[in-house]
């Protein structure tokens, strides 16, 4: 191999590594967080809380209640969440949007730490029935007034103690309405 054609070929694997190296270096295209709300009803895993938001879970994680849990007088609600200072704000919804119950959580740590949040949650004075428990981020003086990464959980408040071999056969279906029809 002469001097010329030695050359070209360590070009071309020096610039093969590089191309290597550069692709390795990409960024994520993560979403601006005053852009949507995120809606889920399922839970994930949470991760430690002195590591930074940037992992693969959704901002506001709810570990307790389960999706479709049903629950009698109180409850934990439970979770993980990356949110400005830590606060979060929970309500139990109608099915017009109309609160039935609500309140405030910190967590253990705010923005870009993912910090735990854990809080009884008193629904005795709540109508029994299927419900939107929701879990946001309440807007900062810069946003719009909508709520910024909005985890829904569905549950059931039962009118009494929970039979784990009929969880919910006392409570009407979502929205409050009995199977009857009549509302009443």
């Amino acid at each position: 191999m002469n001097l010329r054609t030695r050359t070209v070929v360590a070009l071309l694997l020096l610039l093969a590594a590089a191309a290597l190296l550069l692709a390795g270096c990409g960024s994520d295209s993560s979403s601006d967080s005053k852009s949507s709300s995120t809606t889920t009803t399922e839970a994930a895993t949470s991760g430690d809380d002195d590591q930074p938001g940037g992992d693969d879970l959704l901002p506001i994680v709810v570990e307790s209640p389960k999706p479709f849990a049903s629950v009698y007088r109180s409850f934990t609600l439970s979770g993980t969440a990356v949110a400005n200072e830590g606060t979060l704000r929970w309500q139990i919804l109608d099915a017009s949007g109309k609160p039935l119950a609500q309140g405030t959580i910190t967590a253990s740590c705010g923005g870009p730490c993912r910090g735990d949040f854990s809080t009884k949650v008193n629904v005795a004075k709540v109508t029994p029935g299927s419900w939107e428990l929701h879990v946001f981020e309440p807007p900062t003086a810069d946003d719009d007034p909508a709520r910024r990464n909005d985890t829904i959980v569905p549950i059931t408040i039962t009118t009494g103690p929970i039979d784990s071999s009929d969880p919910a056969a006392d409570a009407p279906p979502p929205g409050g309405v009995p199977a009857n029809g009549t509302g009443a």
